[in-house]
């Protein structure tokens, strides 16, 4: 007999789960609800719950079930003694907003006025702690679960000497793992950690710049395009641990399942061997040491921190234990470190940081630590709770495994590719992890006073995460909580449950990285073994779910094995795939706008290849080059800075060759003639999240077509591609999919996915992936035949073509908008404050400069320049190219539309040194380009490999380590491989054009002088220790007085320009050199007040100015100034303040909340502007504390939001900008 342990009711033989629409109605029905949970043992608290609520019902005759405690419901709580503690919760909810519904963090008087959460009767001394341990087994887990059905979903608790919140509501979740993690860190609870030596600086226990840095090397060994390429290495020890069953076999199902879970990572991750699989008794002393020591310290959380410290065997064998585990990771580490083939550990150990300085030994082996434990862990219990389920619902069993025979051929090989579309199997896991939460309770710390469900949380409290409550309250997931349904995960069930009520991995920036590691390991796990045994449970065990670090099974769970008839399953795979096919030919065709033609299509599945060559020559379509079709095709186009433009030229001659008759337009001109077109390709960038200026007549055109119920005539096909930048995440293609959503709306077809390219990879790499895909995609659509467009045949995606000339040298033709510009003066504005501790010398440079020809802008436009390559590198280019540098060059657009960026013709020298960029990393496309022309074959091979790293899907732990020891430079690549003998056009064409560099304007109007404020941008390359500085910053600020460069005038966004009345308010918030704009602001606002000889002097600029330390305040004098004549209101926030200074650190969004109502009430005034510069990071964090302000005043998150985006829609909230955190301007 195997024994269920429940509360209210004693089960001799599991019963079938009920099925999704089961109701409880009366008390008969409450009964057998209990009884239903069956093999469910661990969830009778929540059976028990659901009876007692239709029990309730019942009595008072209601027709329907009573609705399940919600988060903030509270019971009448008192102490031992009778008498309420002082202080303590008050029933009802706080006036103030509930936390989950406003983005911001409580002010503190609403903080103090929210009552505190309900608290069961607790004994005196010791509290709280007899509770905790009255969970079945002495499971806190389960104490914890029913302490949340008991008293609702927030509870507070208390423990000894500690204070603690238990929480199970998906808002409360939230807010702690999503929206408001910097308030929740992990903080004091990996104290017994740390104090064991267990852990305490791996990537699972660091908080802040560390975790960050830890983060950041860890993350790509875990990507899903990575884990995909390990799934033979788990089909093999998938295949090695069913070998070590056999009819009749039994065994102990975590002990089998950890060993497959830590031999996967050990062998895919730290590529070492292990001889856990050898034998069912394998060596599991990792395994049995995690679960011992987990369980001592979920003991020593409840008792006191002196606990430790006794003299007991307890707790010298887990010190002793962990010190022999320690000291067997130590030896790994050793290992590892003399053999480099190990991925993710190897990565580790020759990480370098900025300064050079390698990953301290302690992290590296805690967080090797951390991946073992975690890894194989979740593994092993998960695969176990697996059996345990199909042991006891034989249904389900019957239904799974009749869905993975389908994955299997008929000679038994797995097709991973069918087992990862499998339906049913992804439903079981889902559910699987909904009812067996690897990780049920999770612990932080709260850093500051908040509220949670609307009630408050005092700082330096704990806070239990219940995630198990979550996933099975049946507030959220209705009556049948309690059974084991898979179902429930379909899409009609799922739509409405709060997605975040779903949290197996946890969420937000620490959730779990090897989720996909995970997934994929247990798919091919269980269908392995499922294909080749079924399984029963050993008779006369208890099985009993206990809370250690992960919800184990106390004593284990004993199964046997069954060999698998090979006929029965033929037999079944057979069944299951012609339901397969009978459901799919009964069902009606359908396309999703997000499932383009193509995808559909059996005869294109190679189309998901990443070669374009590849593609080109997987169509199922005939391969001679066909005479032209003249399909008419539009490629319409708008460019901010000329890239959208120059892919909008490199599409025509790949479309003529494809025989299209091609007209190039741009967005302006499409709205009178958008009904005619029959096929338009578009190109766009997104600025900000706004359109770009060429593109702000046709997003007025699309607004007025929204708002209108007429509709232009367009029933052509459409594609597009977009440019963008994922530094902006919050409005990463933004403009781009609003264009292509706007086509589909008036009754246009998508033919091909909407390209969505990335600046801070390789923009070239994704739209020339996406163009490949675009023409087969075209030609099935209209039925042509494909043009064979081969890497040799088709035409090159370069716009220009080069040509030695003859001619004598003419005089330099400069561009006519350009101008000569004399340095006047230079100077630091960088200082640096007493004790503060600068790594590299900082150089932050205020430029003037001065012409003999006048100039015209506005405040808020750029000063544009092209920097010159370094005269060295260029010189050496010339001789391993084999010209000479005097060789006349003329260059020649291969197309029309395209203006040569020289004209004449000019020294090969001069050329290299002033248009190209001779000094960045090569690209994969001048890899692929070298390769062709190398004449050695381990050069061209190595070539070819240096191209095929630099592909974002490739990347991985060993490819960018190799990544950033390839070549840093074009003369170094060249150099390195002596056998490639580019021709000079071939070179040419495969090295990028100097992109000019705009920085910001910070002075107001003269019509021949300009000041900029420019910051040297410089930082240590990893790989090397070499220092490496910008280029264009570095020669700005190099530059002595007297110098002459050559410059222009570039309009800014005319978004971001001051209010047509200088008496306007403005609120201005900066950060480092984005203070230079806001300079040229005031400047401005001041001459014209003077021009306009204004008597009454207009209302102050509030100025909010974020920077790093005291010395980093550029332009103080200015400000000082501004100030003392009443124009200024400046508010400085420091976020590195040294020794010396006594000011706090501060962010200029923490500045901004002090002074909240100012900030609101120069708002609130008419024609007021708010204007902000700096990183993307910062303009993300200051428009958060303005819609906080805004809700705070409003009432509410969707009134603050409103109010926000009303500035923003107005132009009266003004946002630019740029680049990384390695950037000081707009452009270096």
């Amino acid at each position: 007999m195997i024994t269920q342990h429940l509360d209210f009711c004693s089960i001799n033989q599991p019963t079938p789960h009920h099925s999704s629409s089961t109701m409880v109605r009366s008390k008969a029905d409450a009964a057998s609800a209990v009884a239903a949970v069956g093999p469910l043992s661990h969830l009778a608290p929540v059976a028990a719950e659901i009876a007692s609520a239709a029990s309730a019902s019942s009595s008072s005759h209601a027709s329907a079930p009573a609705p399940a405690p919600t988060s903030t419901s509270a019971s009448t709580t008192t102490s031992e003694t009778g008498k309420a503690d002082e202080g303590e919760a008050a029933e009802g909810k706080a006036d103030e907003p509930s936390a989950n519904t406003s983005p911001s963090s409580p002010s503190p008087a609403a903080a103090i006025q929210a009552p505190q959460p309900p608290m069961p009767p607790r004994k005196p001394l010791v509290g709280h702690l007899a509770l905790l341990a009255s969970g079945r087994g002495g499971c806190v887990c389960d104490a914890l679960h029913r302490i949340l059905i008991a008293h609702g979903n927030i509870v507070k608790l208390d423990i000894v000497e500690r204070k603690a919140i238990v929480i199970g509501s998906a808002s409360a979740i939230q807010r702690v793992f999503l929206t408001h993690t910097e308030l929740y860190p992990k903080g004091a609870t990996l104290d017994e950690l740390r104090a064991v030596g267990i852990g305490g600086k791996g990537i699972v226990e660091t908080e802040g710049a560390i975790w960050e840095r830890q983060h950041r090397l860890v993350r790509p060994a875990f990507r899903s395009s990575i884990i995909a390429k390990l799934a033979d290495s788990f089909l093999d020890i998938a295949q090695r641990g069913a070998n070590l069953l056999s009819e009749g076999t039994e065994f102990e199902g975590l002990a089998l399942f950890s060993r497959v879970g830590f031999t996967a990572v050990v062998n895919t991750l730290f590529n070492q061997p292990t001889p856990v699989l050898d034998s069912l008794d394998g060596n599991d002393t990792v395994m049995k040491t995690t679960h011992y020591v987990g369980g001592e310290l979920m003991k020593r959380m409840q008792r006191t921190r002196f606990w430790r410290k006794l003299p007991i065997p307890s707790n010298f064998k887990v010190r002793r234990l962990v010190n022999e585990m320690r000291e067997l990771y130590s030896k790994q580490i050793e290992i590892q470190r003399k053999d480099p083939l190990g991925a993710l550990l190897y990565e580790m150990l020759t990480y370098r940081d900025e300064n050079g300085q390698p990953l301290p030994e302690d992290e590296i082996l805690d967080t090797y630590q951390n991946i073992l434990g975690a890894g194989h862990e979740s593994t092993g219990n998960t695969l176990h709770w697996a059996l345990y389920i199909l042991c006891t619902h034989p249904e389900i069993a019957a239904k799974l495994q009749a869905d993975i025979l389908t994955a299997f051929d008929e000679k038994g090989q797995l097709n991973l590719d069918k087992l990862r579309n499998l339906k049913y199997l992804a439903l079981f896991l889902k559910e699987l992890l909904r009812v067996y939460t690897p990780f049920p309770v999770l612990l932080r710390e709260v850093a500051q006073d908040d509220i949670l469900d609307g009630f408050r949380v005092k700082k330096g409290y704990w806070v239990f995460v219940h995630t198990m409550r979550m996933h099975t309250d049946p507030a959220v997931w209705g009556n049948d909580a309690h059974l084991f349904v898979p179902e429930r995960f379909s899409d009609e069930r799922m739509a409405s449950i709060n997605p975040n009520a779903y949290l197996p991995f946890s969420v937000g920036p620490r959730a779990c990285l090897g989720h996909y590691f995970f997934t994929l390991e247990f798919k091919i796990v269980l269908a392995v073994f499922l294909q080749r045994f079924h399984f029963s449970l050993l008779p006369n065990q208890e099985v009993l779910p206990m809370l250690k670090f992960a919800l184990l099974s106390k004593n284990g769970i004993w199964f046997k094995a069954h060999e698998n008839d090979p006929a029965a399953s033929a037999a079944a795979r057979a069944a299951a795939a012609a339901a397969q096919a009978a459901k799919a030919a009964s069902a009606p065709v359908e396309r999703s706008p997000d499932t383009p033609v193509l995808a559909t299509t059996t005869s294109l599945s190679l189309l998901l290849s990443d070669s374009r060559n590849t593609v080109m020559k997987s169509i199922d379509a005939k391969k001679a080059p066909t005479a032209a079709h003249n399909t008419p095709l539009t490629i319409v186009y708008a460019s901010q800075m000329g890239t959208s433009e120059t892919y909008a030229l490199w599409l025509s001659p790949l479309a003529k060759a494809q025989g299209y008759d091609v007209e190039i337009m741009s967005f302006a001109d499409l709205p009178p003639v958008l009904s005619k077109k029959s096929l338009i390709v578009f190109v766009c960038p997104s600025y900000n999240g706004f359109p770009c200026e060429k593109m702000k007549s046709f997003y007025e055109y699309m607004q007025t077509v929204a708002s209108s119920s007429e509709k232009p005539e367009f029933t052509g096909l459409f594609a597009g591609f977009g440019c963008g930048n994922k530094l902006w995440k919050n409005t990463f293609q933004a403009i781009p999919r609003a264009v292509d959503a706007f086509f589909e709306s008036i009754g246009g077809e998508r033919v091909s996915p909407l390209g969505e390219g990335d600046a801070d990879k390789d923009l070239d790499l994704d739209f020339e992936k996406w163009s490949a895909l675009l023409w087969p995609a075209l030609a099935l659509r209209l039925d042509l035949n494909l043009a064979d467009a081969t890497q040799e045949s088709a035409p090159s995606q370069s716009t220009y073509a080069f040509e030695v000339s003859n001619a004598a040298h003419p005089a330099d033709q400069s561009n006519p908008d350009s101008v000569l510009f004399t340095v006047a003066e230079s100077r630091n504005l960088f200082q640096a404050a007493p004790g503060v501790h600068v790594n590299r010398d900082r150089l932050v440079s205020h430029l003037v400069l001065t012409t003999d020809r006048p100039v015209q802008y506005q405040a808020g436009d750029y000063f544009c320049v092209t920097p010159p390559s370094n005269p060295a590198v260029v010189e050496a280019l010339c001789a391993r190219l084999g010209v000479s540098p005097s060789t006349l060059l003329t260059m020649k657009p291969l197309f029309s539309g395209v203006t040569a960026v020289y004209q004449g013709a000019k020294p090969l020298s001069t050329v290299l040194s002033r248009y190209f960029d001779c000094t960045s990393k090569p690209t994969c496309k001048f890899f692929r380009s070298m390769a062709a022309h190398a004449t050695d074959a381990d050069e061209k091979a190595a070539l070819q490999i240096l191209a095929l790293l630099l592909l974002p899907e490739n990347a991985s732990p060993v490819a960018a380590t190799l990544a950033r020891r390839m070549p840093s430079t074009y003369l170094e690549a060249l150099q390195l491989f002596p056998s490639v003998k580019p021709s000079l056009q071939d070179f040419m064409q495969s090295v990028a054009l100097t992109t000019p560099r705009y920085y910001s304007i910070a002075s107001a109007f003269a019509p021949n002088k300009i000041e900029l404020g420019v910051g040297a941008v410089q930082y240590v390359e990893a790989a090397s220790g070499t220092l490496v500085h910008g280029l264009s910053s570095s020669w700005l600020c190099s530059l002595p007085v007297g110098s002459v460069i050559e410059g222009s005038i570039k309009q800014g966004d005319s978004s971001f320009r001051m209010p047509s009345s200088h008496r306007a308010p403005m609120l201005l918030v900066a950060a480092g050199t984005g203070i230079t704009p806001m300079r040229s602001f005031l400047l401005q606002r001041e001459l014209d007040a003077k021009d306009q000889q204004d008597s009454d002097a207009p209302e102050p600029a509030m100025l909010f100015f974020g920077c790093r330390t005291l010395g980093d305040v550029y332009f103080d004098a200015d400000f000082r100034r501004l100030q003392d004549q009443g124009a200024l209101v400046l508010h400085t926030a420091i976020s590195r303040p040294s020794a010396d200074d006594k000011s706090p650190k501060q962010h200029v969004q923490d500045k901004m909340e002090a002074e909240a109502e100012s900030v609101w009430q120069l708002l609130q005034k008419p024609n007021s502007h708010m204007y902000v510069c700096g990183m993307p990071a910062m303009g993300a964090a200051v428009r958060n504390t303005l819609v906080k302000i805004a809700s705070e005043r409003l009432g509410s998150a969707e009134a603050g939001n409103a109010f926000v985006q009303e500035l923003e829609r107005s132009a009266r909230y003004c946002q630019e900008v740029w680049g990384t955190d390695a950037m000081a301007s707009p452009s270096t």
